[in-house]
């Protein structure tokens, strides 16, 4: 071997392995730098095409204090930083809300609870930062933008005095979300989201206008008029009011599905809520969902497959209960148009079955040709 080469493959061993930062490095970083036991919540990684990037950890002994360790360089990463003080001082910040009359009001009108989020982007430089905040309510049910807009109207009032609070402390309150009361006792962000929570979110920005309305209609126009990113996650928001509406029509077809040994509970993303039946009509706008029923549903399933035999699926007695399946949605009082089942194997990937047109589907044939096509690969 050449010495250039010999060169190159020193560089490329150093490179590969011993050119990293790993979530060990990182945990003992912030002991060493902070004293604190953490866990890693985001393995350390770099964005795209980026020089920087970071590993988020959160407190072990009080996992809603989570802050980011800062790298830089890729090729030879680095740890260069945190942002424990900053996050440690909206930590605090947070715990003098909980203890405010403003939280406490906003628990008398009807939302369980409350709590403010830092949304400040700390660059590495940490120079010219606009500190920001968001404010998290949480209701059971989540907000309904028709019987809730009294309440939410006289929200306003204490968010008012949650803003000036803010202010005081250098931060601006920047959007307010409401949510279900079930996600409210995820202690971080990040945990929040795994679970799903911010697909169950009304979202709207504090705006000057919003900050000005005297009553419910001027509240509402404000609310749909300046959907927040554009849309005030009105396809979640639809989502679930039709499921709340139409789901006592579906409960008799939900028992023979069950018996078939299909279940509703098991689809990832929709364990925590239960939102298993979803209204996928593309022209429904959330300001006038009481005026329209939903002509178009996709249901999400899910079924076991012991010892990930699929050639099962194939078998005569297993295509009766699957055909069966598509005869109840047929017949089913809902407009079920798409079924997707999650098969729930020992595998590490997800394997979900999809079937679109369902009313289409006319005979055990069609539906075994359109099952064998998706689980070939796994015969």
């Amino acid at each position: 071997m050449t010495r250039l080469k010999l060169v190159f493959l020193i560089v490329a061993i150093i490179i590969i392995s011993g050119c990293s930062v790993s979530s060990e490095d990182v945990k003992k970083y912030v002991k060493k730098t902070h004293g604190l036991e953490v866990d890693v919540i985001m393995e350390p990684s770099f964005g795209a095409k980026s020089s920087y990037g970071s590993s988020v950890v959160a407190k072990k002994d009080d996992p809603s204090l989570v802050f980011k360790v800062q790298l830089t360089n890729p090729l030879f990463p680095k740890i260069t930083g945190d942002t424990y003080d900053e996050e440690k001082e909206f930590y605090e910040l947070n715990q003098q809300y909980q203890s405010s009359q403003s939280a406490e009001k906003l628990r008398s009108i009807g939302f369980s609870s409350s709590r403010i989020e830092n949304e400040t982007f700390y660059s590495q430089s940490k120079k010219e930062i606009e500190k920001e905040f968001k404010l998290l309510l949480f209701k059971e049910n989540g907000l309904d933008l028709q019987s809730d807009r009294k309440r939410l109207l006289e929200a306003l009032v204490y968010i008012k005095e949650i803003d000036a609070f803010g202010k005081q402390n250098g931060y601006t309150l920047e959007n307010i979300i409401v949510t279900d009361s079930l996600f409210k006792d995820y202690p971080n962000r990040f945990q929040y989201y795994q679970v799903s929570a911010g697909d169950f979110e009304i979202e709207i920005p504090y705006n000057q206008e919003l900050q000005e309305v005297t009553n419910e209609d001027e509240l509402m126009d404000v609310i749909f008029q300046h959907h927040f990113y554009g849309d005030l996650n009105a396809k979640s928001y639809t989502h679930i009011y039709y499921f709340r509406k139409d789901l006592p029509k579906f409960e008799s077809t939900n028992e023979s599905l069950y018996d078939l040994g299909f279940d509703t509970s098991q689809f990832p993303g929709r364990e925590k809520s239960g939102i298993y039946l979803t209204c996928e009509d593309r022209d429904i706008e959330v300001e006038t969902l009481e005026q329209r029923e939903c002509t178009s549903y996709s249901l999400f399933l899910s079924k076991d497959v012991p010892d990930n035999k699929y050639k099962k699926l194939l078998q005569k007695d297993e295509l009766n209960k699957w055909y069966e399946v598509i005869r109840l949605l047929q017949q089913s009082p809902l407009p079920i148009d798409e079924l997707r089942v999650y098969m729930l194997d020992d595998s590490i990937y997800q394997i979900i079955l999809d079937f679109y047109e369902i009313d289409n589907i006319s005979s055990q044939e069609e539906l075994k040709q359109a099952i064998e096509e998706q689980i070939e690969h796994l015969l």
